[in-house]
C-alpha cells in the first residue's frame, strides 16, 4: 500500500512543487525520462515563469 501523506501537508508540498521542483527539476527530470515531451515542458515552463513574475 502506498504510503500516505497528511492532508496538512498538501500546502506544504504544493509550495516546494510549484517553488522549487518546477523551477529546478523539470527540465532535468524530463530529459532524462521522456526527451519527446521537452519541447512541449519548456513551453509550459515559460508560461510557469510568466504567471510567477504576475503574482
Amino acid at each position: 500500500m502506498p504510503k500516505m501523506y497528511p492532508i496538512a501537508m498538501l500546502e506544504d508540498f504544493r509550495r516546494h512543487f510549484y517553488g522549487t521542483w518546477i523551477p529546478t527539476r523539470m527540465l532535468a527530470y524530463f530529459s532524462e525520462r521522456d526527451s519527446k515531451a521537452l519541447p512541449h515542458i519548456e513551453v509550459l515552463l515559460i508560461e510557469y515563469q510568466e504567471q510567477a513574475k504576475i503574482k
